[in-house]
């Protein structure tokens, strides 16, 4: 990569570079024809927004997908909820086998973003944005409660 990147000051077609770069950039993400939501336009647009650890990960298979996986079922132990249900203690959270999927580690502590799908089941990820999946950070935490406290002071 290294290489790959001293060619953006010495070559003329810059963009040449920037597309050979982009193919060789890990892991391939969504393609997103809009720009990415910013934070408060996350939290205003989904009905749950946690601070959760994921305690197990049940995944969902699908015959007709390629990889014969249709989602993840993700059973997390909320620490803090900014949207939703004040007393819930845990979720469960469907990620779809999407371009857009939210990849979760057992153990780890994320903010989740998830809405209600048909069926009552809460769903994340599937948009394009760049929190869908994020580590907890205490930054982060504080930035999506000011987004809370905005939207409770607009008319």
């Amino acid at each position: 990569m290294r290489n790959l990147s001293g060619c953006l000051s010495k070559i003329p077609g810059v963009r040449a570079c920037q597309v050979i770069l982009a193919c060789f950039s890990l892991p391939l993400l969504a393609l997103c024809p809009d720009p990415p939501l910013k934070l408060c336009q996350m939290v205003a647009g989904h009905d749950w927004v946690v601070h959760a650890k994921v305690e197990s990960v049940q995944l969902l298979k699908d015959s007709d997908d390629m990889e014969g996986v249709a989602g993840w079922l993700y059973h997390l132990s909320v620490r803090k909820v900014f949207r939703g249900a004040a007393r819930t203690k845990s979720l469960v959270v469907l990620s779809q086998n999407t371009t857009s999927r939210v990849n979760l580690d057992i153990g780890g502590e994320y903010f989740v973003f998830a809405s209600k799908a048909p069926g009552e089941i809460l769903e994340t990820g599937n948009r394009c944005d760049d929190y869908s999946g994020a580590r907890y950070q205490p930054q982060l935490a504080q930035q999506i409660q000011a987004c809370v406290q905005g939207m409770s002071r607009s008319p």
